[in-house]
């Protein structure tokens, strides 16, 4: 099975993004491994994942969800979740990681893996929305928790 939707030879190896939704599991074990790694306070969410892979939350009328790994040269290098919402044409984002050492990543005009699957998610996000007949959507909303989060609201 070959669910790649974008793959680039880089200077770091070879890259490909899976779109892992409604797949029937192609590639789940290796998504919940990375996810439990980097997210293990939401090892609660797996059950989600797999219900996402499983294509028991597919496309319906009013979102489509999207779970995406990105590998380096064939490893599990990191993961984003996001969902159109074509209600309010915009991308929820649910959750994005990258395993520390592949975080600097140059290809193009990136310097991250992280913003190279923002930037995919933005097109793929452009693209529900002109299978809606919506606008290019506002945007991909996210929320940021940090690590050293104090429980000042400015800071």
């Amino acid at each position: 099975m070959n669910n790649h939707i974008f793959a680039a030879q880089t200077n770091q190896g070879t890259m490909r993004v899976f779109e892992l939704a409604g797949a029937a599991g192609f590639k789940l074990a290796e998504m919940e491994t990375l996810f439990n790694q980097l997210f293990p306070q939401y090892s609660h969410f797996v059950g989600r994942l797999r219900a996402i892979a499983a294509g028991d939350e597919t496309e319906c009328l009013f979102k489509r969800p999207h779970q995406w790994l990105v590998e380096i040269d064939d490893e599990p290098a990191g993961l984003i979740n996001f969902t159109y919402s074509q209600r309010h044409n915009v991308g929820l984002g649910h959750n994005l990681a990258i395993l520390p050492r592949l975080r600097r990543f140059n290809f193009g005009s990136f310097s991250r893996l992280s913003e190279i699957l923002v930037y995919l998610a933005q097109q793929q996000l452009a693209s529900d929305a002109g299978h809606a007949g919506a606008p290019e959507p506002a945007g991909l909303l996210v929320e940021v928790e940090s690590p050293a989060a104090t429980s000042d609201p400015v800071e």
